[in-house]
């Protein structure tokens, strides 16, 4: 028994021994499998790509802060205002026409020269034996002395080519009894010549050459009627003749009459004219005495 039992001890000495060798063998070939077995996972799977991470640094902006201002007044609901009624649609107006004027005393403008009688300045007020004349109230007053014709020349320039106008207001008078201008008076002294552009009581214009130093006078318009005369006693007409070289034209109240032709007189001074035929004492008033130069005739 006693050797059966050492003999056992020896041989479990001997085994432990033995296993001391062999664990460090074990190790190694386990760590060589490993390696080994790495190495061939490794070479099956294919390598993957380095990704390279870009990173973007952002700045953060601080949001805005709404700023509230506080204040110690009481805000106020809005008042109710009422709603102002919208203005009905107006028709536009339409433009008047203009109408064109062919009065030479409108459409001419300013007068080149104009005596309106408030002083004696461009006339001589006298009595002869023929007419007398006098300055009454803004207006020359003259008065037909004989039934011969009579005048008053005014102090102007020589006249050609122009524009007389003049008005005339007729007291008492009957039929042939006539006024008007005398125009183209050639000569300063005495003046005997000329043309006389007159009207009649009844309604008529006339055109005469007057001729003192011949001691005639000779008709180029002969009595003719016209419904733009006022006609009869306590009447106002405005004449006006328009010489243009031997072109004569005459208007009463701003509508041509006529217009004749007549080189017997190139230029002159103008006047006023009065001849009683039925009237004794025939008076007429005038005033606003103008003319314009160079005029243009519609």
């Amino acid at each position: 028994m006693k050797k059966t039992a050492f003999f056992l001890l020896v041989l479990m000495l001997g085994g432990t021994a033995a296993g001391c060798s062999l664990i460090p063998r074990f190790q190694q070939a386990e760590e060589q499998y490993l390696e080994t077995r790495v190495a061939e996972l490794l070479d099956e799977f294919p390598e993957e790509e380095a990704v390279e991470e870009h990173i973007v640094e952002t700045e953060e902006v601080p949001e805005p802060t709404a700023t509230i201002e506080v204040t110690d007044e009481v805000t106020q609901e809005p008042e109710e205002v009422e709603a102002t009624p919208e203005p009905e649609p107006t028709e536009t107006p339409k433009p008047t026409p203009t109408v064109e004027s062919f009065d030479p005393g409108e459409y001419l403008g300013d007068p080149s020269w104009e005596d309106r009688f408030d002083e004696v300045k461009y006339w001589v007020f006298n009595s002869d034996a023929f007419s007398a004349a006098t300055l009454e109230n803004g207006r020359m007053k003259l008065v037909a002395q004989t039934e011969e014709p009579g005048w008053r020349i005014a102090s102007t320039e020589v006249l050609s080519r122009a524009y007389i106008e003049a008005e005339f207001e007729v007291q008492k008078c009957s039929a042939t009894d006539r006024y008007g201008i005398i125009f183209r008076v050639p000569e300063k002294v005495d003046y005997n010549q000329g043309y006389i552009f007159s009207l009649t009581c009844d309604g008529r214009y006339s055109l005469r050459l007057w001729d003192g130093i011949a001691k005639q006078s000779i008709w180029v318009k002969y009595y003719s009627a016209s419904e733009e005369i006022n006609a009869g006693s306590s009447k106002s007409n405005r004449l006006g003749v328009m010489t243009i070289g031997d072109q004569i034209s005459l208007y009463v109240n701003g509508v041509k009459l006529d217009v004749i032709e007549d080189d017997t007189f190139a230029a002159g001074y103008f006047g006023v004219y009065i001849n009683r035929d039925k009237t004794d004492k025939l008076t007429v008033f005038v005033d606003n005495a103008k003319y314009w130069l160079d005029p243009t005739e519609k």
